[in-house]
């Protein structure tokens, strides 16, 4: 089978980094070999990453597409397997030629199959951004790829029910898998009282600032709360990273592999994350805490409204915090709190994702 992919490392992408989970899956759970198609010219990586043959499409045009997928398939099942974030294949985010491309290739294979992981639809934002004028044709696109898929797959419920009214051939069919952690999945990790009393932040650089500059209050509080006694940042180095938040140390850790980041993970009670809590399930950071069995913490932000969502409950699977909170978080509560979000990760880690795809590519 074949997976489409905006990159795949040496570039820093999640989805190529997801992808590549999901490939060596399939291959040792499932019997199933992956090759890839890298959806961006200007990539610049090997023919061979990580065991898995690599093309790229030499333009973003949909002729190129369809030759590359009918050349990539060759002596095998026309199965393709689609990751699909609209950023990922066009500036604007309105990959025509990726729709185009994958019509022309179901016109030529007749026992093709395309399963499609949307991992985003289109953009929502007020009129007076850019963003707001590109959304209807991001829709269409979506629209397309949606009606030319035989599977379709997202990561939150919100898009589900988005999806079904886009195709609603598919009402009651498109599934829904809570987005994995791509830096390890521990088979067993050990309880808070283990642990450092330590909290992570980690992630990209504009979501590590926003914990830094905008919710230093509730990150300080939040460790007063937990008893953490020092914070470890991880991530791309950059200005603006504190040495201390309140009395706190801050060990600035740069970029670390995802096995020494898991093993970092594993070692701490806690992890910080700013993200609407509705959207939650799309976290790759949120799911690294719950694979770890962390206790995930949330500030509470001012204009997230929206409420919880896809079985996560803020006081059950998140510690919600706020910069003046008052009291504090039993021993109990707090592993209550770990367990409960390591519990709800367990339907959807690598493994389920690899055996929903691996059972729709061969139906």
């Amino acid at each position: 089978m074949i997976q489409i992919v905006p990159a795949l490392p040496p570039s820093t992408n999640g989805l190529g980094d997801y992808a590549l989970e999901v490939a060596g899956a399939m291959r040792s759970e499932f019997g199933l070999d992956t090759g890839f198609v890298v959806g961006n010219p200007e990539w610049q990586g090997p023919e061979e990453v990580a065991g898995f043959k690599v093309r790229k499409v030499a333009a973003r045009s949909a002729r190129d597409l369809e030759e590359t997928l009918l050349e990539a398939a060759q002596g095998g099942e026309p199965r393709v397997l689609l990751q699909l974030s609209g950023y990922g294949y066009s500036g604007r985010g309105c990959p025509w030629w990726l729709m185009q491309g994958l019509r022309r290739w179901r016109a030529r294979q007749s026992d093709a199959r395309l399963v499609t992981m949307f991992h985003e639809l289109y953009v929502e934002a007020p009129p007076w951004t850019t963003s707001f004028w590109v959304s209807p044709a991001q829709r269409m696109v979506v629209k397309g790829i949606a009606r030319r898929s035989d599977v379709a797959v997202t990561n939150i419920q919100r898009y589900r029910d988005r999806l079904e009214r886009f195709d609603p051939s598919k009402r009651g069919g498109v599934g829904t898998l809570a987005v994995p952690s791509n830096v390890g999945e521990p088979l067993e990790p050990g309880e808070l009282g283990r642990r450092a009393r330590s909290m992570v932040v980690f992630g990209q650089p504009g979501s590590r600032m926003r914990c830094y500059a905008t919710q230093k209050a509730a990150m300080q509080r939040a460790c007063e709360l937990l008893g953490i006694s020092e914070v470890h940042d991880v991530g791309e180095s950059m200005d603006g990273i504190p040495e201390r938040v309140g009395d706190l140390r801050v060990r600035r850790h740069g970029v670390l592999s995802g096995a020494e980041l898991s093993l970092l993970l594993a070692e701490c009670v806690a992890g910080f994350v700013t993200y609407p809590r509705a959207f939650l399930a799309k976290s790759g950071v949120f799911a690294a805490y719950c694979s770890h069995r962390m206790i995930p913490v949330l500030p509470v932000m001012p204009g997230d409204t929206r409420p919880d969502a896809d079985g996560i409950a803020g006081g059950v699977h998140y510690l919600s915090v706020a910069g003046k909170q008052a009291g504090e978080v039993a021993a109990e509560h707090a592993q209550a709190i770990a367990d409960a979000a390591w519990n709800w990760y367990q339907g959807h880690g690598v493994k389920s994702h690899a055996r929903a795809f691996a059972a729709a590519l061969r139906s």
